[in-house]
């Protein structure tokens, strides 16, 4: 079976389970109806992002596996010395570190365009989180799939690990109040990842995707049982009106 349709089978199934996880338990009451047409928008838009720039990244990972052939068979030899659930175990680990400061640079303001259609989402759920543009949506693949190459992971390990990612964008967004207890001293939860999304004191705040040792270590966590939880998801200056207008697509490309 190929990457995507394992892809598609995982990301078929956590829509069910995420639907109905919000159902029995959500942090807030959302109308998903107000704001559905930028939803499938912005789902639509990074299916063909991601298909676009996997196949730019798939064709540059080959070219660099070639190119540095044999720091990569060092490289490949050493790590295949480790048990298969380790290697994806750590190169989860890496890609997070990466993606905490992709994500950090993404908020600075020379590339603040890049990300700021992820941040029109008002109603945030499982389902909203897609939209991200195509420069975003780019930037985020680089370090996921040109790791593949730089382990040499297997193609199961592969798909374990995308599948893994699958679920972590549905799970970042989603709108469950659940408390892991010890463990979201170290392991993200929906309500950490929703501070984010706030239009206002933490928009700069909890930029780990997995992990929040990163926020932790560079300065950027706050406690979610600590924040302030009135203040509302989306832009601070922008409205969702805005969103709308005719700067909806140079959002969408991130340019």
């Amino acid at each position: 079976m190929r990457v995507e349709h394992l892809e598609t089978l995982v990301g078929i199934s956590l829509i069910f389970l995420f639907v109905w996880v919000e159902r029995k338990r959500p942090i807030v009451a959302n109308d998903k109806k107000v704001h559905l047409r930028l939803d499938i928008l912005g789902f639509v838009a990074i299916f063909l992002f991601g298909r676009l720039s996997r196949a730019t990244l798939t064709e540059l990972g080959a070219d660099l596996t070639n190119f540095f052939d044999q720091f990569f068979t060092i490289v490949h030899t050493n790590y295949a010395l480790l048990p298969s659930v380790l290697r994806v175990v750590l190169a989860i680990i890496v890609v997070d570190f990466c993606l905490y400061w992709i994500h950090r640079f993404m908020h600075h303001p020379a590339l603040w365009r890049v990300h700021i259609w992820h941040h029109s989402v008002e109603n945030l759920y499982w389902f909203s989180g897609f939209r991200a543009s195509l420069i975003h949506t780019f930037f985020f693949l680089t370090p996921q799939v040109l790791m593949v190459y730089l382990l040499g992971l297997t193609h199961v390990e592969a798909i374990a690990a995308f599948s893994f990612g699958v679920f972590i964008q549905f799970w970042q967004h989603a709108n469950y109040d659940i408390s892991l207890g010890a463990a979201e001293r170290w392991i993200m939860t929906p309500r950490y990842h929703r501070i984010h999304h706030s239009s206002e004191a933490y928009i700069d705040m909890n930029y780990g995707t997995v992990f929040v040792v990163w926020d932790r270590l560079f300065g950027t966590y706050v406690d979610p049982a600590k924040a302030d939880t009135t203040v509302p998801v989306g832009l601070a200056n922008e409205t969702i009106t805005d969103v709308k207008s005719k700067r909806t697509l140079r959002m969408v490309l991130g340019v």
